[in-house]
């Protein structure tokens, strides 16, 4: 799992994640380079460089839907929160040239 600089400031104050820098990569529609960090807890490994292109910029265009979350007191709306994303996921990729993650993979966040 890849992370921006951004991201791993935010997670500096958690002593039980730590993350080690990749170095600077070029991404597009950004100017400057972004510093890259990989997250290293539990079963995570960190890549290789070699298997990381210098640069991540990419004329594919791809999405990933979270789930939305549930936020009535009643348990039974909960199928609907899972068929407002499923429905959205099911449009998006009907989208030409939009790589949509799966739904098991972008429920894991």
């Amino acid at each position: 799992m890849l992370l921006s600089e951004q991201l791993n400031n935010e997670l500096k104050n958690h002593s039980k994640i730590t993350t080690t820098s990749l170095g600077k990569f070029n991404f597009k529609n950004v100017i400057d380079p972004i510093e890259v960090f990989a997250l290293s807890i539990g079963d995570l490994t960190i890549p290789d460089l070699t298997d990381i292109p210098s640069s991540l910029s990419s004329n594919d265009k791809s999405v990933a839907v979270l789930p939305f979350e549930n936020m009535s007191t009643s348990k039974e709306y909960e199928y609907f929160s899972d068929g407002m994303t499923e429905e959205i996921i099911t449009a998006l990729t009907k989208v030409k040239n939009l790589k949509v993650t799966s739904r098991i993979s972008s429920f894991s966040f």
